[in-house]
């Protein structure tokens, strides 16, 4: 007989935090009954308010420490309560690293249903804040009518003005605030969602090592009111400028940029390094958001490949190119794969920017496109896949699977899909997992990268 549950909302109790769950809230029980709550730390002894009650699980609010959790620090941010851009800025940086590496495992044993398998411990930063070399900041109004830049609250789309982030660029910072004061001279109105009216969505940043930065404002408009001045003030206000653009999006939805830009100064691209590669980035393109860790995130990724100069290499989901040029000092010869039209452009573009001419591009769906590779008698020694959040498909992993390579190494930023493809592709016995190894490319959020290294079992 299932036990009744005796707990509504608003109702106050004192707990304590006995885990932390894959989306960064701390877990505890009321006789039984299992609450998340945001901005905890196991450990933790907290007073909390009930804010909402499921059949079997709840949700709190935190309302007091009563006696601090040895993990808990004091966050170093301060719009980390109400802002949602980060879920453990109050733990310290070790048990975060600690943290990614149980996801992993959990998501590994849970979903994938592997027993016993080996997780290295997560590869942190030295110095992990200002790591994001692309901002994306919404632009609104707050309750007074203001025009304000920032974030949104975790699970919504309420504004937070946010001046100073511990993880951006100074420089995105110092675009939000120039763009604000453009909107405020030329009285252009910020974009409204809910009734499709107004002109600016979003200012969205690139930054390079070497201090060059790429703005881009987002507008519900085919041309920006006086656009000299935008121009203007941008020039003034972010040191190391090389591009100004306008990303026309006037279409109803959620994603941060239109189709189509205009470049109202400066460059088209922006160039940016990892190791000694050299890439061409556009607002479009998509480029990991630690130059930091992207660099030990691909190493370790070609690393564990072991690519011989006779290898073929597939680089599945390839973006502009990045793990293919790493590998391509290595292997025979290369051949990237991305439906993104722009990113096989920028791909190619790069390929000849570093005198790289052992990889190959191919535009189009990857399962649609290895497939008709393999028709025509291509065969890799070794594939690398990067694919988006969602996975790869399981039409993609049985050409894989025919292919019959010798290594695979999967790169992925989601622990639960990386699980579902890996249990897929080990099923039929022919291969196993030989590597784990958590890369933290996202410190004080629950994101996590891990490389994966599968190798035959028959080898």
């Amino acid at each position: 007989m299932e036990k009744s549950i005796n707990i509504k909302k608003n109702d106050i109790f004192e707990v304590e935090i006995t885990d932390q769950s894959s989306s960064g809230d701390g877990i505890c029980r009321i006789d039984g009954f299992t609450v998340f709550v945001p901005r905890t730390a196991t450990g933790d002894l907290a007073r909390i308010r009930i804010v909402k009650v499921n059949k079997t699980y709840g949700f709190g609010r935190l309302e007091q420490i009563l006696k601090a959790s040895d993990v808990r620090v004091a966050p170093v941010c301060e719009a980390f309560d109400k802002c949602g851009g980060c879920d453990f800025m109050h733990i310290n940086y070790e048990t975060q690293l600690k943290l990614k590496r149980q996801q992993v495992l959990d998501a590994l044993e849970r979903l994938g249903g592997f027993k016993g398998v080996s997780v290295s411990e997560t590869r942190g930063m030295e110095h992990p804040y200002a790591y994001r070399n692309k901002t994306q900041m919404p632009v609104g109004k707050d309750k007074d009518g203001r025009t304000v830049c920032g974030f949104y609250r975790r699970h919504s789309h309420d504004l937070v003005e946010t001046e100073h982030c511990c993880i951006c660029s100074e420089a995105a910072m110092a675009a939000a605030e120039c763009v604000k004061e453009y909107m405020r001279i030329a009285k252009v109105k910020p974009y409204d969602e809910k009734t499709h009216t107004g002109i600016v969505r979003n200012v969205f940043v690139r930054t390079a090592k070497d201090g060059s930065v790429m703005v881009v404002v987002v507008a519900n408009a085919l041309f920006l009111p006086q656009p000299e001045l935008l121009v203007s003030l941008l020039c003034e206000g972010v040191e190391g400028i090389v591009s100004i653009q306008h990303n026309i999006h006037t279409d109803k939805t959620n994603l941060v940029l239109g189709k189509n830009n205009d470049v109202l100064w400066g460059s088209e691209t922006l160039c940016d390094t990892i190791g000694d590669l050299v890439f061409e980035i556009s607002p479009h393109s998509f480029f990991q958001v630690n130059p930091v860790q992207t660099q030990v995130l691909y190493e370790t990724a070609v690393d564990m490949a072991n690519i011989q100069k006779t290898d073929t290499v597939f680089d599945l989901y390839c973006g502009i190119g990045t793990i293919s040029l790493f590998a391509a000092k290595r292997a025979g010869k290369v051949i990237g794969v991305e439906i993104v039209e722009d990113a096989v452009k920028d791909a190619k573009k790069n390929a000849v920017r570093n005198g790289i001419e052992n990889a190959a591009f191919y535009c189009g769906d990857v399962q649609k496109s290895i497939q008709y590779l393999y028709s025509q008698g291509e065969r890799a020694d070794v594939v690398i896949l990067d694919p988006p959040r969602k996975g790869s498909d399981e039409k993609t992993l049985d050409v894989i699977l025919n292919m019959h390579p010798e290594r695979v190494v999967y790169v992925s930023c989601n622990p639960a899909t990386l699980a579902r493809d890996l249990k897929y592709l080990c099923e039929s016995g022919a291969y196993r997992i030989d590597a784990v190894v958590p890369v933290d490319m996202f410190p004080h959020t629950v994101h996590v990268e891990t490389v994966v290294l599968l190798a035959r079992t028959d080898a």
